[in-house]
């Protein structure tokens, strides 16, 4: 695996190849930003997508259809190499269960010359168009927002949610048509990210109109990552409170709710997550696959909700319903927030 690679020199820094099998946009950014933000690699280089691969397969759930990608990771020329392996495969168990379908594994080490990665992991997340108005930008990055856009500084890192993913994609276009509609409901518009992760949707939210937005997740990384990317947008942070917990934690209701997680999470918060949203108000979900669907979808029709539209990602097979509730009146409390 050690190609070229002198354990008892330490000129030239040292490049590790990592391939990937039936990665995502999603995966990929994350798997590098891990690796580079809290790794200790210092910049990557992504290559194009390629066909199967002769030198091994990382067991994708099909290997006869997998698809494989390969990048260029770039250390220190006094890294240990056995805490790069290390790395690569703690960061594949890491991320195992927010991409189930993708994997990465280490083909090789070898030295190479001198060059600025730091640049070209930087050159790695251009700004990215996520929803017709809205648009992703890293903070080394501050394009003017051309006019009717809406640009969201976010700091790539382990926390879902860079815009790259299908279903956060479906959740920001289902964000939008909601808050763009002239018939909402007049008032304080209020919005719940349930699962917040990198913040995206919350600062969206703020961004599109919401006057009071709730980012809550369970994970205290995601929440830290999430109150950074709120310092990014300091025009918003007056729109967002941010909270470490669970739907149960809170009291109150909100004119829409949005949980992006996944199918066995939303099975188990069904109850808390409609108890919070209002009467007349819109929930979206998304985090779960076309095999799921029917399963995720009933479980919320039994807490009284009906689906008004859906999206779904026809190549991977990810899902967003937009759902809204038909009871008339919630047993609820105002003034929403943690306990």
């Amino acid at each position: 695996m050690n190609e070229n690679l002198d354990a008892s020199s330490s000129t030239g820094w040292i490049e590790a190849t990592v391939q990937f099998a039936n990665p995502t946009d999603e995966f990929l950014a994350t798997f590098l930003a891990e690796c580079c933000e809290q790794g200790g690699a210092l910049g990557s280089v992504q290559q194009e997508e390629a066909g199967p691969s002769p030198r091994g397969r990382s067991e994708p759930p099909c290997e006869a259809c997998a698809r494989f990608a390969e990048a260029q990771l770039y250390f220190s020329p006094s890294s240990d190499p056995e805490d790069i392996i290390n790395l690569v495969e703690r960061t594949q168990r890491t991320l195992q269960a927010l991409f189930p379908d993708s994997a990465a594994r280490l083909l090789g080490l070898r030295r190479v010359p001198n060059r600025n990665w730091a640049l070209d992991w930087k050159g790695s997340f251009p700004p990215l168009r996520v929803s017709e108005r809205i648009w992703v930008v890293p903070p080394w990055e501050r394009p003017k927002p051309a006019s009717g856009e809406i640009h969201i500084v976010l700091e790539p890192g382990m926390a879902f949610g860079t815009g790259r993913h299908a279903t956060t994609r479906y959740c920001l276009e289902f964000l939008e048509e909601l808050l763009s509609d002239p018939g909402r409901p007049s008032g304080p518009n209020s919005v719940l990210d349930a699962g917040c992760g990198s913040g995206i949707l919350s600062l969206a939210a703020a961004a599109l109109g919401a006057r009071r937005v709730t980012a809550l997740d369970k994970d205290p990384e995601a929440v830290r990552v999430c109150v950074r990317n709120l310092s990014l947008n300091p025009a918003l942070a007056g729109s967002v409170s941010v909270a470490v917990g669970t739907p149960d934690c809170l009291r109150g209701s909100f004119d829409l709710v949005m949980a992006n997680l996944d199918a066995p999470t939303l099975l188990a918060e069904a109850s808390p997550v409609a108890l919070l949203v209002a009467p007349g108000g819109r929930l979206v979900i998304s985090g779960f696959l076309v095999g799921e669907e029917h399963r995720v979808a009933s479980r919320f029709e039994k807490e009284s909700f009906r689906i008004l539209s859906a999206k779904r990602d026809a190549e991977e097979g990810w899902i967003a319903l937009l759902l809204a509730r038909q009871e008339q009146c919630l047993i609820g409390r105002k003034g929403a927030g943690p306990e």
